[in-house]
This record gives C-alpha cells, structure tokens and sequence, in this order.
C-alpha cells in the first residue's frame, strides 16, 4: 500500500497483499523456478504446486472432484479474462442474456458479441439493482437462450444478485449459467453443491493476493472452448506455461481472506461498513446510499452527496490521504457518470455526487470513524454558500426514496 495513504478505502480496485501471501509467494519463488510442464524432477515439483493450488480450491468451494466428469478450474491472468473465456468459450447457440450492470469485462464484450451477430439481450434492473426473476423466466422460456451471465456482487453498489433463485431458473430451463464472483468470493462461503451455476469467475488481488491471476471455475459437464491455441496446459483450455508463484498466491490468499472474512467482531467487514454507513446517516442526514435496501457485499457503500460534485470531492479526500474511487477502477480517468445508477432510475444530481468507499481486512474501525470525518470537511468545504448548514442537509431530494 502507498505509505502516502493514510487510509486505503479502494478495496473493490485491489487490495494490498497480505503478509502471509507475500511469505508463500517468496518461499515459492525461491525453490520452484522450472516449467510446470517440464518431465525432470524440478518440473514435477512446480506441477505439484499448481495442482494443490487447484484441488484446495476447488474442494473450498465444494465443487465436484470425481466422477466421469469432475469440475475444473481454469487459472487465467485475472477475471477480465475469466468472463471473456466464459462468455466467447462456453459452447452454446442462441441468445446470451446478460444484466444491464456488468463489469465492463462483460459489458464491452456482450456489445462487441452482438456486433459480430450474435444475438445478445439485456435484462432489466429495478430501483434497487435487481434484475427481475420474472422477466428472466420469460426469456428462458422462449426456449432460445444459450448462455446467461449475471455479475453476482456489484463492483460499485455492492448489490448482491438472488444468484440462487437465478441459478435454479437457469437450472430448470437447461441452460448454463455464468456468474462474475470478484466481488464476493471469499467475502461469503460458497457452496457449489447448492449452486447450480455453470461457470464462476474470480481475481486474486481482490481478496489481498497478488495481481495477474485469477480462475474460471467451471462444470465438468460444461463444454468450453479456448481463446487461445498453443500448448497443451489445462488441458488445452488455457494454454501457456502456469506461474507456481502466482498460482501459490492465489491459494494463499483465498485461505487467508477467506479465515478473515469468518469474523464476527468490530472489525470484521460488515462491521465496519455498518459502523461507516450509521456514521455518515448521521452527520449528513441527507446522503442517500445506492441499493441499501437489499443484501449487498459486506465491503462496500455507494453513496451521494446532493449538491457535491464526486469528482471535486474524490479529489478533497485524495489530497487528504484517502484513497477512494468514483466507480470501477477500469474506468479510471473517464468522467462518464455510473450507468449502474443510470439503469436503476437514480436523480442526475445524486448520480453527480456519487463515490465508493470500499472496504478490506486490514481496515480498521478508528479508520472508518477518521474517513467520515474528513468526508463530512470536505462536504462542508464543498456544498454551495446558499446550503448554509454544517453537517445539517436540507430535505432529500424529490425520488431520492428509490436508493435510499
């Protein structure tokens, strides 16, 4: 983490790496330098890390190890790369359905899918981000769906999708379902036993492992081409020669987050997002937070500030050592206002002043409490002079309500 930030709150862009990742990484590194795919000793003992790496996760999120067709996971550089396997490698025909609030990984591909001809239809959102169960029975009763994507926790409202009302839909009408877990795998216990997806997305630096690697989960009944061609590594899937020290990262990581993520004190991650949320309702009673009136992620708030630009307050908190964002850090630079807010019938104004706090494990409560209040400074530097109030908003603004 840069030593410049006081108080690291970007979470959901990445996250520092923990201690003990860094320790297994630097142990790996040290003794296991061969090619994976190489016969002599060396090679066996870097294939040996891999495939540890591979079956430890694989049996923490319950997924199927025997039979004629077991589950598989597919190490990729990231889950950018993991959706674009999903979405162009699952072997389908007919129309891809997916949420009208991806992460752009999917989004920017479903539009590139559907210039290329294929046929790709958005679902629709409420108020509150969710997409309707109804609306999507109709879809996959017409009978032509191939392929159904749904990101499961919202990289900036946090908005946890019903993924297993979604999958038992997808069940019942036999098609395959993908799901983009990045935002909440090790946050939450995952049970592949009780969820019938088809395919499950994740990025190591999410949950404090290291960037350049991630996985795709996938079904064993489930047909799945490749993006690339080269070599015969997982099983040709994903060709190109594994990095043991990545991979052993990515274990590492997800036993350490997911031990954390257990928690159930002061400083666990739903604490802190309640104790965050509970302090900003009170000292500025007219903030409205996006999607907080359904089950979100427990590390993250979206929310507004009415009459205070995002941009102008990112850049209070940035000059004050807090490091949080104005939306998913793939659009970084881009002044383009959430069209996840957009979807969900938000005002312009609160879309204006909207900023995610996001938060990891080695926050802390004092932290939570030193962010609001600088948060409620910068507000009151920043609201205009007719507001004339300190901390004491005027009324919510008329449809504030829908996201409050």
């Amino acid at each position: 983490m840069d030593p410049e930030y006081a108080i690291y709150l970007d979470n959901n862009a990445s996250t520092p790496i923990a201690g003990s990742v860094l320790e297994a990484m630097d142990a790996c590194a040290r003794c296991q330098h061969a090619n994976p795919s190489s016969s002599h000793r060396a090679g066996r003992q870097a294939r040996q890390i891999i495939e540890t790496a591979r079956e430890d996760l694989l049996v923490s999120l319950g997924a199927e190890l025997t039979g004629a067709t077991p589950d598989q996971l597919i190490f990729t550089s990231g889950a950018t790369e993991a959706n674009n396997l999903a979405l162009r490698g699952i072997v389908q025909e007919g129309t891809i359905l997916l949420s009208p609030t991806e992460h752009p990984s999917v989004a920017r591909l479903g539009n590139l899918l559907g210039q290329d001809g294929i046929d790709v239809q958005w679902l629709k959102v409420d108020h509150r981000g969710i997409i309707s169960l109804e609306g999507l029975e109709k879809s996959l009763a017409q009978g032509e769906v191939g392929l159904v994507s749904v990101i499961w926790a919202h990289h900036e409202t946090g908005v946890l999708q019903p993924m297993c009302e979604i999958a038992e839909l997808c069940a019942r009408y036999n098609v395959p379902l993908h799901t983009d877990a990045t935002q909440i795998a090790t946050k939450i216990k995952i049970d592949l036993q009780q969820l019938p997806v088809a395919a499950m997305s994740f990025s190591a630096h999410k949950f404090h492992g290291p960037a350049g690697v991630g996985g795709l989960v996938v079904r064993g009944d489930v047909g799945i081409r490749p993006l690339m061609h080269g070599g015969f590594q997982q099983a040709g899937k994903r060709p190109g020669t594994e990095s043991p020290v990545l991979v052993e990262g990515l274990r590492a990581a997800w036993q350490w987050a997911s031990i954390q993520s257990e928690s159930k004190n002061k400083n666990s991650l739903l604490a802190m997002r309640e104790q965050l949320e509970k302090l900003l309702r009170n000292t500025l009673p007219d903030v409205v937070i996006h999607g907080s009136q359904v089950e979100r992620g427990p590390q993250t708030t979206f929310f507004s500030v009415p009459r205070v630009d995002r941009q102008l307050l990112f850049m209070a908190l940035d000059q004050r050592g807090i490091a949080c964002s104005t939306g998913a850090a793939c659009e970084s630079g881009a002044a383009e206002r959430s069209t996840t807010l957009q979807q969900m019938g938000v005002e312009e104004d609160l879309i204006d002043g909207a900023l995610r706090l996001s938060l990891g494990h080695f926050n802390t409560p004092g932290q939570v409490d030193e962010s609001v209040s600088c948060i409620l400074s910068c507000v009151n530097n920043l609201r205009p002079p007719s507001d004339g109030h300190s901390g004491v908003a005027p009324a919510p603004l008329k449809g504030s309500k829908l996201v409050e």
